[in-house]
C-alpha cells in the first residue's frame, strides 16, 4: 500500500495537496479537493476515490470523503481499456514491477484528470465553476 501512496503523492503534491494518512486535500477557493486510497475488504486490491466539498475549510479541519458532495472513483472517468488497466495495477495480488506499476498509475492518474492537454487535477476553483 505505501507504494501505491507515494505514486498518489508523487503526481498530486506538486499541485498544492496535503497529505495525511490516506487522503491528499486542496482547498482552491470554496472548494475542497480529496483525494482518498481506499483498501478492498475482500482482498489486495485498491481504489482511488476523488471528492469535492463545496465550502470553505479552514485551518487543519479535513473533510473526509464520504461527506464530500460530489464523490467519484477514478475508473469512472476512465475509457474502457484504463479501466482494465486501473483495476490491474491497483490490485497487489497482480505481480507487476514496481516501477511498471508507478508508471501507470502515474500515467492513469494524468490521463483521469487531463484537460486541454494539460494535467489538471484541480477540477474546479469555485463552486459556481460547478454550475457552468
Amino acid at each position: 500500500m505505501k507504494e501505491i501512496e507515494a505514486i498518489i503523492s508523487s503526481v498530486v503534491l506538486c499541485d498544492g495537496f496535503k497529505k495525511k494518512g490516506k487522503n491528499w486535500w486542496l482547498q482552491v477557493n470554496d472548494v475542497l479537493q480529496v483525494i482518498n486510497l481506499q483498501k478492498s475488504q475482500y482482498g489486495n486490491q485498491f481504489y482511488i476515490n476523488f471528492g469535492i466539498y463545496l465550502g470553505n475549510v479552514t485551518g487543519d479541519e479535513k473533510v473526509k470523503i464520504n461527506l464530500c458532495h460530489i464523490q467519484f472513483r477514478l475508473e469512472s472517468i476512465l475509457s474502457a481499456n484504463d479501466r482494465i488497466l486501473i483495476k490491474q495495477v491497483l490490485d497487489l495480488d497482480n505481480l507487476m514491477p514496481e516501477i511498471e506499476r508507478a508508471r501507470e498509475l502515474s500515467l492513469l492518474m494524468r490521463r483521469g484528470s487531463r484537460k486541454n492537454g494539460e494535467i489538471k487535477l484541480q477540477v474546479c476553483d469555485s463552486s459556481e465553476s460547478l454550475s457552468r
